[in-house]
């Protein structure tokens, strides 16, 4: 294993952290796999722990895994960790009975020897490395439902509603399916918390840009204009990390549902919609309204095929085009989406 002893120092410390929670009382088996590489001392501490201090029955193992998971971000670590606990039994190891009485002093008496190294063997600690800032419980559950939302996002964005199942998600993070069904009910209520995340975020992002135009241009409100504030908005916005690449996959997905798509998209973002579609009224006054909601609906279609990102364009152009070059989509988008809605309202206009 690359990297061995600092992988065992620190799963020497996880291993006595995890048993030193008042969330996880359990016992540990006396023979572990040999590449958790656990230290003399870290076996009788933990037997002491075992025999003497937590007697409770053993917690479930997809819950000390989600511990793991929240607490250990080293891979290597985190599945030395998991192998051992995975090993966990209801009785007493046989080794609790034939501890060293002056092992069990030590530990009691020094219960910090562990990372000073005053027992002999190994430091996991240096002595100028200050101690990492322990987590409070609604910081670990916040992490670990972005985890979940950020799997989930993940999946539905490539399969649909239909084609993920919770026990997907959990699969995802390595945790139990039980935890996301603890934490977010059942696939309806897991979706509905992904799609609202980034929908909050980017209703924010793209209303202040809208409202930033219209203070700027005043009375001179162009289509163009307003189509920039509200497109390329939107582009910058999906254009981030991953997280937000999925979550423009998962919005094409969405819009393009009959069941139930439109009824989301009218809960999230009519306020929005209605805000540019006031602003194109505001610069073609005399153009009919109907044609303005046709224009909107010929830019929402080539928003969201936009942000679904499907290589087509690349494919039919020979790579002249690519569907992922926001910045060519961007030059482009609103210059012609502004000529189509002249065009449509041109009678009005003449």
């Amino acid at each position: 294993m690359a990297n061995a002893e600092a992988v065992a120092a620190k799963c020497d410390l996880m291993v006595l952290s995890l048993l030193s929670s008042r969330i996880f009382r359990f016992r540990l088996p006396a023979c572990l796999p040999p590449f958790a590489r656990l230290s003399t001392f870290t076996l009788a501490s933990v037997n002491v722990l075992n025999a003497t201090v937590y007697p409770a029955v053993a917690q479930a193992s997809p819950r000390r895994r989600n511990l793991c998971n929240r607490l250990i971000s080293d891979d290597q670590t985190r599945l030395a960790v998991i192998h051992v606990l995975d090993n966990v039994r209801p009785s007493p190891p046989a080794c609790a009975q034939r501890l060293s009485e002056q092992v069990m002093r030590d530990r009691m008496r020094c219960p910090h020897s562990l990372a000073s190294g005053t027992t002999g063997v190994r430091s996991l600690a240096s002595k100028k490395s200050k101690p990492a800032k322990a987590q409070t419980k609604a910081e670990r559950r916040a992490e670990t439902t972005e985890q979940m939302l950020d799997a989930a996002e993940m999946l539905f964005s490539r399969r649909g509603f239909h084609g993920v199942a919770l026990k997907d998600v959990s699969a995802e993070i390595g945790v139990h399916h039980t935890l996301v069904n603890y934490y977010f009910g059942d696939k309806q209520t897991l979706f509905d918390e992904v799609f609202a995340r980034r929908a909050i975020e980017a209703n924010r992002v793209r209303m202040e840009a809208l409202e930033k135009y219209d203070e700027e241009a005043g009375e001179n409100v162009t289509v163009e204009g307003a189509l920039r504030a509200f497109l390329d908005t939107n582009l910058d916005l999906y254009e981030g990390g991953p997280g937000w690449r999925h979550a423009g996959t998962m919005a094409a997905l969405v819009a393009s549902t009959p069941e139930w798509g439109a009824e989301m998209f009218d809960k999230w973002f009519d306020p929005v919609v209605l805000r540019l579609t006031g602003l194109l009224e505001r610069a073609m006054p005399e153009c009919d309204r109907a044609e303005i909601f046709w224009g909107f609906h010929f830019v929402s279609g080539a928003l969201m095929l936009t942000l679904a990102r499907t290589g087509r364009i690349d494919k039919l152009s020979d790579g002249l085009c690519k569907s992922d070059d926001f910045e060519a989509i961007k030059d482009r988008l609103a210059r012609f989406m502004a000529a189509g809605f002249y065009e449509i309202c041109r009678p009005q206009h003449s």
